[in-house]
């Protein structure tokens, strides 16, 4: 495992019996030994460390991280990769504001995870936003159209960059390579949040990976798909669209002065088992899901999802739901509770299994045997209407980093009409802003949200108390 040069270095150092008077202050795991508290591998404890003469520096690495990025690079496809420690959130942060100024425009995907609206608000930049898409009868949040960014790359030909997410939460990808054309045509960057698609590139029936595809940032959870640590990521670049050292100062700046060493060596780890199994274990999981796919054509009630008539990221298995007369709510509790299985996330309209090359055959056995059993249940009756999602673009009147210091008050969800949102209206999943700071929050957004919550879904942005409160900027309200 010579491949492993961070991981072995960390490992050297831990075999020693060093009397260690530096941080972290367990020193190895001997505080908590000590004490008879906790029980952690010690191979665990031994790597959490910090910043020494051999374990080299995140911000500035010339040793063991730097070669671990650089075989990284050559692994995914990228001319530099760098380590995250702060989640893709921090990386789409630091991409955006590499490759935009303050006032600069950038395009991008209503459709898109709050991070990419936050880079906005602390790099001040004007979002163009493409119109939101989603499957109505499914409650699926789609990727714009590629005829849809390549109109507003013509309409907006002083506009910095292009930001999308491809592959979504459910599995829909986005043609990179016609867009990234498009892009650069206009002198754009095209960076894609892949938070999602850490695993492309391991077999041909998936998508091939943002990077290799013609973006200029690429950012990836490896934490999600490829088995590194919650919380762990890398940031993939290529071209000269971006500004490579606006981004090392920006990653410096956007991550912790301490990076977790565990959070790195995991990086190191899934990289390496990207390259070293990953297409085995890839032709595995794939074999699983044929079979169970095949088993979905002989259920009655409950359907899979296999994308929106593109191209199509089919580990992700988001099973339909609403046809047993249940909502994905309630099947998400009877999974967990009568079958001991835990997916991803639930909706009204059904459950999303987020399979990796951690599954193995047992695993599906298990959904296989679970959903048979669901597909005949049949027990609910007739479910409540599911509330439609509004789908028009909301009427911004204050810009959202201008929003963030305005002053603001707390007012009941339906006394907010015609109000100007001082905060984030997220229904999760997928964590997409229904309303941003600034926008004006309407009346089928109300409505939206009130049947929402009454369903069990999950609002940011909207209190738990009686009144469902929400922030709203303190002026008096604007009426469409």
């Amino acid at each position: 495992m010579e491949e492993l040069f961070l991981n072995r270095r960390l490992r050297e150092i831990a075999g020693k019996s060093t009397v260690s008077f530096h941080v972290p202050a367990h020193n190895g795991g001997k505080l908590f030994k000590r004490l008879g508290i906790i029980d952690y591998e010690d191979g665990i404890l031994g790597i959490d460390t910090t910043e020494l003469p051999d374990t080299d520096n995140l911000h500035n690495p010339q040793d063991v991280i730097m070669e671990a990025q650089q075989a990284a690079s050559r692994i995914f496809g990228s001319e530099e990769s760098f380590f995250l420690v702060n989640g893709t959130t921090g990386g789409i942060h630091a991409a955006i504001m590499s490759c935009t100024s303050p006032g600069d425009k950038l395009i991008m995907d209503r459709n898109s995870h709050m991070s990419a609206y936050n880079a906005c608000m602390l790099g001040r930049i004007d979002a163009v936003y493409l119109k939101p898409s989603i499957d109505a009868q499914r409650g699926i949040p789609l990727p714009a159209s590629e005829e849809t960014i390549e109109e507003a790359i013509q309409e907006n030909p002083d506009a910095k960059a292009v930001f999308l997410t491809s592959p979504t939460y459910y599995g829909d990808c986005i043609d990179i390579e016609r867009i990234s054309k498009a892009a650069h045509r206009h002198g754009m960057a095209l960076i894609v949040d892949a938070a999602h698609g850490s695993h492309l590139g391991l077999s041909s029936r998936l998508p091939s990976p943002a990077i290799r595809l013609g973006a200029d940032i690429a950012i990836c959870s490896l934490h999600k798909t490829l088995g590194s640590f919650t919380q762990s990521s890398m940031l993939h670049v290529n071209g000269e669209m971006a500004d490579r050292e606006r981004l090392r100062s920006l990653l410096r700046m956007l991550q912790s002065s301490s990076p977790s060493y565990l959070l790195m060596s995991s990086l190191e780890m899934a990289a390496f088992v990207y390259e070293k199994h990953g297409e085995r274990l890839m032709e595995e999981l794939q074999g699983h899901i044929d079979d169970i796919a095949k088993e979905f054509e002989c259920f009655e009630n409950i359907k899979l999802y296999e994308g929106n008539a593109g191209i199509f990221d089919r580990t992700k298995l988001f099973v339909l739901t609403t046809a047993t007369g249940a909502s994905g709510y309630e099947i998400e509790e009877l999974l967990r509770e009568r079958y001991n299985i835990q997916p991803e996330f639930s909706t009204p309209y059904g459950v999303l299994f987020v399979s990796s090359i951690g599954n193995d055959g047992s695993d599906f056995d298990a959904v296989r045997s679970a959903l048979c059993e669901i597909d005949r249940l049949k027990r609910h009756g007739n479910h409540q209407e599911i509330p439609k999602y509004p789908t028009a673009m909301p009427k911004a009147l204050a810009s959202i980093s201008s929003a963030f210091y305005m002053k603001k008050r707390a007012v009941s969800l339906e006394e907010s009409r015609g109000c100007i949102s001082g905060d984030y209206i997220i229904p999760y999943p997928p964590g997409i802003p229904l309303i941003a700071p600034g926008e004006l929050i309407r009346d089928d957004v109300i409505e939206y949200v009130t049947e929402a919550l009454g369903m069990g879904m999950q609002v940011n942005g909207v209190g738990t108390d009686e009144n469902k409160s929400v922030m709203v900027i303190d002026m008096p309200k604007r009426h469409l």
